[in-house]
């Protein structure tokens, strides 16, 4: 496997075709990692710096070269190890600058975070100047909507991370004619739970299931919060929020706290209606239950080269369907893909979650 080398503007400046070895990880609704080992020399070293892009063959994401280490060993020779993230964790270099209320289309919420702090920044020493937004025209992305949010000070990755995970929706900077461009992403449905896309099937029956676990687990889950907003003491503004899908009353009943005291009824815009506040400490509320649910995991370790492959049949982010000797099955999304390289050989596996 070839690792091509791009300068901070994205032009090619190397291949790299020996190394030790290559673990690459792409992430559907988070962020992904690759480390490099391969020998230290003049020429490796210095085509391999920091803010330098990495792509591979079998990966539409690039990557940024983060960290360069170098380990010597007069035995073995010495090393170069690098590190480092998707193009995309540049945003994890930004916060949101100025209080911003984004409400009504999801995907506008979006590029409005994006425009305002990297793309068309007031401050033009914050632009990214070959950055861009692709609008998706996928319709469950198009209908997606935000009822009301607030963001002052956080980290704009960790912050579009969030609203992404709510809505079980992927993120991704690829590389379009020389232009980092981020856009939303779903993933196809592939699972017997619809008839529209051809079926992807990983089952004994088909010699792709290697090993399956399957759990079932309600022991994180909970179904009610109790949102605190600003003020304090009995003047303290609160609200209580359940899950769409978990029980209010009874033994079934499972409460938490969350914190939103830094949310503020005072805007840009003016002062904040009761409603509005209230729709705004609601989706503190659906955001902070989304990782509280029951958890049904069937983890698969499957064989993408048998059958169904990785990149033609199915992808990141795609929702699958498994099957174990014992009947049980289940629709899964693929979550993350590792690739690796070394001198073992090549391998390329998925990781399932439960959907």
């Amino acid at each position: 496997m070839n690792i091509t080398v791009y300068n901070s503007s994205l032009v090619a400046i190397g291949l790299i075709d020996t190394f030790d070895s290559l673990l690459w990880v792409d992430k559907y609704m988070d962020i992904g990692s690759f480390e490099l080992y391969l020998k230290m020399n003049d020429i490796n070293f210095s085509l391999l710096q920091p803010d330098s892009f990495l792509s591979i063959p079998y990966s539409s994401v690039y990557m940024i070269i983060e960290t360069i280490e170098i380990k010597t060993d007069i035995e073995s020779g010495d090393k170069l190890i690098i590190t480092g993230r998707p193009i995309v964790s540049i945003l994890d270099r930004r916060i949101i600058w100025a209080q911003t209320n984004p409400t009504g289309n999801f995907q506008t919420a979006i590029q409005t975070l994006l425009n305002e702090n990297v793309i068309s920044a007031t401050d033009t020493d914050r632009r990214i100047t070959n950055f861009a937004f692709l609008t998706s025209t996928d319709p469950i992305i198009t209908a997606a909507s935000i009822v009301r949010e607030q963001f002052y000070g956080e980290n704009l990755l960790e912050a579009i991370q969030e609203l992404c995970y709510a809505r079980s929706f992927g993120f991704r900077v690829t590389v379009i004619a020389g232009v980092m461009t981020f856009d939303i992403y779903n993933g196809t449905n592939r699972s017997f739970s619809q008839t529209t896309n051809s079926q992807v099937v990983f089952s004994p029956a088909f010699d792709n299931l290697l090993e399956s676990d399957y759990v079932a687990s309600m022991s994180g889950k909970k179904t009610v919060t109790l949102v605190a907003g600003e003020g304090v003491g009995s003047n303290m503004k609160t609200i209580s929020v359940a899950s769409s899908d978990g029980a209010k009353t009874g033994i079934s009943r499972r409460e938490m706290f969350t914190d939103a005291k830094d949310t503020s009824s005072t805007t840009s815009g003016g002062t904040l209606t009761t409603q509005q506040y209230n729709d705004l400490l609601t989706e503190k509320g659906q955001i902070d239950l989304a990782d509280k649910v029951d958890i049904s995991s069937f983890g698969a370790d499957v064989d993408a080269t048998v059958n169904f492959i990785y990149g033609t049949h199915f992808f990141l982010g795609d929702i699958v369907q498994a099957q174990n000797e014992y009947g049980l099955e289940g629709s899964m999304r693929v979550s993350e893909v590792t690739i690796s390289e070394d001198i073992t050989g090549f391998r390329m596996f998925p990781t399932f979650i439960m959907v």
